[in-house]
């Protein structure tokens, strides 16, 4: 379904950038999306808008009517993919977490 949560720290704070600070052994893949990662909060933190990430553009989360869910695939190419858990998540939420009687 995706990467656990939280899993986005180490990137977001550039540890893999960072050789010194952690004895975690990164690759140049995670170096490069740390970068990219960390350049997009920083754009975020100034402007409000994540800005583009390569020659992608940072969608909003949601459509313009409101249904679907946007989201930016970070990976060593970036690409938007739309809806990606919104069947399973609900599948979820149904079978274990709403019970219909």
């Amino acid at each position: 379904m995706g990467v656990c949560h939280g899993m986005d720290i180490p990137f977001t704070f550039g540890l893999p950038i960072r050789k010194d600070i952690v004895k975690i052994v990164f690759t140049e893949k995670d170096r490069h999306i740390s970068e990219n990662v960390v350049k997009a909060w920083t754009r975020f933190a100034h402007t409000g808008n994540p800005g583009p990430m390569g020659d992608v553009q940072w969608p909003e989360f949601l459509s313009e009517d409101g249904q679907s869910m946007r989201q930016m695939a970070i990976d060593t190419e970036f690409h938007v993919v739309q809806n990606e858990y919104r069947d399973r998540c609900e599948k979820l939420w149904l079978q274990y977490l709403l019970p219909q009687n």
